[in-house]
């Protein structure tokens, strides 16, 4: 069954990982987009004004997470000369009554911006952080088309 507007799906899992594949963290959601430029191409004896893709940008938001001294040396990996460690965010959902499942990999993630200390005493931090990612790939976690 193809994924289509017809059915609710529900958020299953959300989590945030090394590019090696060690687990950091887990996400309470997360919003991914993407941007893609269009260069208009004028066509020789042609009216219409054709468009050619520019550059095409991944990004998005991670929110609600708890924030760890890994996250934020990741963070911090920034200043160094080497750049900033990069992630991979798994997420997944679940159609409730057929089961089936779709998994998305974001791949090369880095962060844009975040708070290095943003917190109130007695509570749990959760951060949200920007970023972009190289790459995205979706799957049908049960194999059916």
């Amino acid at each position: 069954m193809a994924f289509d507007g017809s059915k609710t799906m529900l958020g299953t899992g959300l989590a945030l990982y090394y590019s090696t594949g060690t687990r950091l963290t887990y996400i309470d959601r997360i919003q991914v987009k993407v941007d893609i430029e269009k260069e208009d191409i004028k066509v020789p004896r042609k009216k219409v004004v054709q468009y050619k893709d520019k550059s095409i940008k991944i990004s998005g938001t991670i929110g609600g997470f708890e924030y760890t001294s890994t996250l934020q040396k990741i963070l911090l990996t920034a200043l160094s000369d080497k750049g900033q460690d990069r992630m991979d965010f798994l997420a997944e959902l679940e159609d409730s009554e057929s089961g089936e499942r779709f998994a998305y990999q974001l791949i090369d993630c880095q962060f844009t911006s975040g708070d290095i200390a943003n917190w109130t005493v007695g509570e749990v931090v959760k951060k949200e952080f920007p970023f972009v990612a190289t790459g995205i790939k979706m799957t049908n976690g049960d194999d059916r088309d």
